[in-house]
């Protein structure tokens, strides 16, 4: 491995001014390093060398590359050693990013900053343009090439009291431009060639610069104002083909470059005017590119849009970079998180609930000691208005306001925040990315990063410890209990980042995964973490047989968890038991047997909520109303989902409660535009599919079923649910290809419960599909008895085992299996009782995309 001094070389990074850098790791640290190394024998670039040595060695800034070392080797070849930026140039940004506008204002504000650090110390850049901004994660800059900076004491080749000249001749400063580079690169490169390279740069420099004055604050001034005026206008104010024509526009004069078509046009103009004297200082446009940012809704819009701009820095397992931090502060602030806007997160399932993201981000940043202000104290005032919000907040005692929004695009989760102080308007942004399965992770990481912001220290990590975690462990699972799953992932999922060891936090991540129909993948895992951490005993047997039937091996299951039944168990343990056992009977089809286990759950624990929800839907399904009102108190269920179970579809619509007003209008085929599920991508699709299936209209189905399944990313249990409903609006419509596209999806990504009872009773339509029968329930060992019976043609037999199914439904309401049942009956002559299970198959006890293409073939009949 090659070594400069005790650091080692990891790879090239390309040239860099006078020489060449290099990623490198320092053995001692153990931190990544970027070294600058001069060419050998350049004796015309080592002053030049030195100097940026010097001039970075001088500055200590957030803004601007930290130097770490200036050293020379055996042979006199020099180095420095400097912080490592694995961001990308702000002329990157501009031709292949393209950054959104206020973005790009919050970069040369920091810029500006940089710039005012820099002249504080006596050190003038010279040599400002996008090349020398890098752009890290979350917008964070460092202005880098300080290879031609010069102290603003030192002395000047040219004589001060020499009057400058009011015109110089373009091809006179071309020649000296050219000389001098050729002087400094050691090139020999023909100047057409090597002005290529450079070219950007007399575009930047300040005419009194190109025309031989002394450089001053007011030249990086101008270098500044060129830099923004192309961020926001996206052309340089002074542009030509040629070399000695840009330098000509620029010293000349000439017409006046476009005004900049934005608000900041006004200083703009004077940041690049002719005359250095008019020129506005550093602090007014560091206050003024501030000012214009701190005007930016505090809460993002959806459709304001996302710029990815550098790689994460990480710092354990968050990350944090201060964005636009305008200024020191000596005190502790404390700080309000306004509720958060989740736009997009398919791979989390259902909907998350935003203010279980807020409450849980408020409980990390406190436990980095910094003060939040109570969401419920804020929240309490009721506002309706950005300007509401941070009055109340300032009731509340808070210095500074956190908003943001979290979004999944491409992959990735994007938690986009900032930070407003109340006091003066000064803004810090963030961007940061993280993986979809991985959300808790992200939310500390955004947790460090307030953090950072309200300490005056800098970046800080909220501390890892078992009481947090039990914390958040428990307010998990009282949601749960409330059946407010959606909320309670989020602090479950936290607990288990806070403390992996945690085995009851595991477990009910896993249930809350459950019932938010969250990726099978991260359901199992939760469930393997609850039994690897699992004491050994029953615990450890139950939490075995759990994994088993998240693995669809219910009979398996069974078989560990029966003995379990005349053990001496605690009462906690009992209650799990009694309820994993209701699971297998439940999931194999035995209802009847899995809802009495589920009662004996809710006789040790009446707030259980899974067994609440099972013992909920056994009774709507079989719209059963006394017992359904025993058990909505479990199951939390509104009476109007009990009404619109047993029938009563009018109450429900005059009761304008929704969703259940519009599932009854869509039973009574009363116009309304049909309820959307806002998990998925794309929902119109589904709409699409049940409405061109309900009006036989093929071409369509399949036009939509082809962009659907292009579609799918990321694959959830959610995914999963509506592709089996689509199979069931494709199967009653009696459309076979399309209905074998989707089947084929759901037998490649999701060969569980459904697929199988799908494909079995696709049988009949898509030909004969054989399943070894020891890798069905008991259920659909029947049901695919059932079928082969009507393959057969023996519909007699076919109709008794579908009728035993239909009489013994499941909550989701099996419409395919009642449409089987419907077509042998007819085929037999025994239309009244077919037309007897149409009727109360149009009465479902919850709504499906099924019911308008059943109505359909049901009244067509």
């Amino acid at each position: 491995m090659q070594q400069i001094g005790r650091y080692e070389v990891v790879r090239s990074l390309g040239h860099g001014g006078m020489g060449q850098v290099y990623l490198a790791r320092d053995p001692k640290l153990e931190r990544q390093i970027a070294i600058k190394l001069l060419h050998r024998d350049d004796g015309s670039a080592r002053g030049l060398f030195e100097r940026e040595a010097k001039a970075l060695a001088a500055l200590n800034h957030p803004n601007i590359v930290t130097v770490f070392e200036i050293a020379e080797l055996d042979g006199g070849q020099q180095f420095i050693a400097m912080e490592y930026l694995p961001g990308r140039s702000l002329r990157d940004l501009l031709q292949h990013a393209k950054p959104a506008r206020d973005d790009l204002v919050a970069i040369c504000g920091q810029v500006a900053i940089a710039l005012a650090a820099a002249h504080e110390t006596g050190i003038l850049h010279r040599d400002i343009k996008p090349e020398n901004v890098v752009v890290g994660s979350g917008l964070a800059v460092k202005v880098v090439d300080f290879g031609i900076a010069r102290r603003l004491d030192a002395p000047s080749s040219r004589d001060p009291d020499r009057p400058r000249r009011p015109t110089v001749h373009a091809t006179e400063v071309v020649d000296m431009f050219t000389h001098t580079l050729r002087a400094t690169l050691q090139t020999d490169e023909p100047v057409t060639s090597m002005t290529r390279t450079v070219f950007g740069t007399p575009a930047y420099m300040a005419p009194e610069v190109l025309m031989g004055e002394s450089s001053s604050a007011a030249s990086d001034i101008y270098s500044l104002g060129v830099m923004l005026y192309e961020c926001l206008a996206g052309r340089r104010p002074y542009e030509a083909p040629r070399l000695h024509e840009v330098i000509a526009r620029v010293i000349d004069g000439g017409d006046p470059p476009p005004e900049v078509a934005d608000p900041l046009a006004a200083l703009i103009a004077r940041m690049i005017d002719r005359d250095p004297e008019k020129r506005p200082p550093l602090s007014e446009i560091a206050k003024a590119l501030a000012r214009r940012a701190s005007t930016i809704a505090a809460r993002p819009t959806r459709q304001r849009r996302l710029v990815t701009v550098g790689v994460l820095a990480v710092i354990g397992v968050g990350a944090a970079i201060t964005v636009q931090q305008l200024r020191p502060t000596t005190e502790h602030r404390a700080i309000a998180i306004r509720d958060l806007q989740l736009v997009w997160i398919p791979s989390y399932g259902n909907r998350p609930a935003a203010q279980a993201f807020t409450d849980t981000l408020a409980m990390l940043v406190g436990a980095g000691k910094v003060d939040v202000i109570p969401m419920a104290q804020v929240r309490g005032s009721a506002p309706t208005t950005t300007e509401a919000w941070f009055e109340s907040a300032r009731n509340a005692n808070a210095r500074l306001i956190a908003s943001g929004y979290i979004v999944e695009s491409d992959r990735r989760l994007i938690a986009r925040f900032e930070v407003i102080d109340l006091e003066t308007g000064g803004i810090d942004r963030v961007q940061l990315i993280g993986d979809p399965d991985r959300t808790a992770a992200l939310l500390h990481k955004v947790a460090s990063w307030l953090i950072g912001v309200a300490h005056p220290g800098g970046m800080f990590e909220p501390v890892q410890d078992r009481a947090l975690a039990t914390n958040l462990m428990d307010i998990g699972r009282r949601e749960l209990n409330e059946h407010h799953a959606q909320t309670a992932r989020t602090f479950l999922e936290q607990a288990v980042e806070e403390d992996p060891d945690l085995a009851d936090a595991w477990d009910h991540y896993a249930a809350s995964l459950l019932m938010m129909a969250g990726k099978q993948a991260t359901i199992e895992r939760a469930a393997g973490s609850a039994y690897a951490l699992a004491p050994e005993g029953p615990r450890k047997v139950i939490g075995h047989a759990k994994q088993l039937i998240y693995f669809g091996r219910f009979d398996q299951a069974l078989t560990e968890l029966a003995p379990l039944e005349t053990v001496q168990l605690s009462e906690e343990e009992r209650r799990d038991l009694m309820f994993e056992i209701g699971e297998c009977h439940w999931h194999e089809g035995r209802h009847d047997l899995g809802f009495e286990y589920f009662k004996k759950t809710l006789e040790i624990d009446p707030q259980f909520a899974e067994a609440g929800t099972h013992a909920g839907e056994y009774a709507i399904a079989r719209r059963d109303e006394p017992m359904a009102r025993e058990y909505a108190r479990v199951q939390r269920l509104p009476l109007e989902h009990i009404d619109f179970a047993v029938g009563r579809y009018q109450k429900v619509v005059d009761s304008k409660i929704e969703p259940y007003a519009s599932w009854a209008r869509v039973v009574l085929g009363l116009p309304i535009e049909r309820p959307k599920s806002p998990f998925a991508a794309h929902p119109e699709i589904y709409d699409q599919i049940s409405t061109a299936a309900t009006a036989g209209d093929r071409a369509a189905v399949s036009r939509a079923v082809e962009f659907l399944l292009t579609q799918l990313e990321p694959f959830t249990n959610l995914t999963a649910s509506l592709l089996v409903q689509m199979s069931e609006v494709l199967l009653v419509a009696e459309m076979p290809e399309p209905a074998r596209q989707v089947l084929a999806v759901l037998r490649e990504r999701q060969p569980k419960y459904n697929y199988k009872r799908l494909t079995i009773l696709a049988g009949p339509m898509l030909g004969v599909v054989k399943f070894e029968r020891a890798v069905l329930t008991e259920r659909l060992a029947n049901l695919a008895t059932a079928i082969d019976a009507e393959l057969a043609g023996d519909n007699a037999t076919a109709v008794k085992i579908l009728d035993a199914l239909v009489k013994n439904p499941t909550y989701e309401w099996d419409f395919v299996e009642r449409f089987a049942l419907i077509r042998n009956l007819r085929v037999l002559g025994r239309v009244k009782e077919a037309e007897a299970i149409c009727d109360d198959t149009l009465r479902p006890p919850v709504i499906r995309y099924v019911i308008q293409v059943a109505r359909a073939r049901c009244l067509a009949k």
